[in-house]
């Protein structure tokens, strides 16, 4: 791990990218003893400041009242821990239990779009997905879950892609967990 210069921002180490998944990173904003019991998401400005360093997102509907920061983080914190649980299962030969997915699907169930075709050119089109309607912590939440769905962990470690409406790739991608840290 790099040494770790201090954010003055809210006084937290920099963050540190191991992962080849924003999903392992995520995991990885905790580090607990007997390792150097590092805390990355201290207040709500290193959740948004995580997003943006991860390129999920930089949307100043993330930005929050005081009053509801500590709540908001609290939820993110706790979907971490969740998540953390499910790789140390994963990784011991278990699986993702239903109670997890249920969670998850609840999240994801917050946001409402819609998707529309457009153009592009005279022989091609794209599919466009609407702007999200969430703020704040629920928009942060449908950010990190929305970067993971698109591939499957499996507990070989190897993550199918698959084809998207822009993309034929079908190239497998490995997702490595960070040496000690989950």
């Amino acid at each position: 791990m790099p040494p770790a210069s201090e954010n003055a921002r809210t006084n937290r180490p920099e963050f540190f990218f191991v992962g080849t998944h924003p999903a392992i990173d995520f995991a990885n904003t905790l580090v607990p003893p007997p390792g150097p019991g590092i805390e990355f998401l201290r207040a709500w400005p290193d959740v948004i400041d995580w997003l943006a360093q991860m390129k999920l997102s930089k949307d100043s509907r993330l930005d929050l009242p005081e009053t509801r920061r500590s709540e908001a983080l609290k939820t993110v914190v706790e979907l971490r821990q969740a998540w953390r649980d499910v790789l140390a299962s994963l990784t011991a030969g278990g699986k993702v239990s239903d109670d997890f997915l249920m969670g998850l699907n609840g999240l994801l169930a917050m946001d409402s779009f819609h998707e529309t075709l457009h153009r592009v050119g005279k022989k091609r089109f794209q599919l466009v997905h609407s702007t999200t309607q969430l703020h704040g912590h629920k928009l942060a939440l449908a950010r990190l879950l929305s970067s993971s769905p698109r591939q499957t962990l499996t507990t070989s470690g190897v993550a199918p892609t698959p084809a998207r409406a822009c993309s034929t790739s079908t190239t497998p991608q490995k997702i490595i967990v960070g040496s000690g840290a989950v």
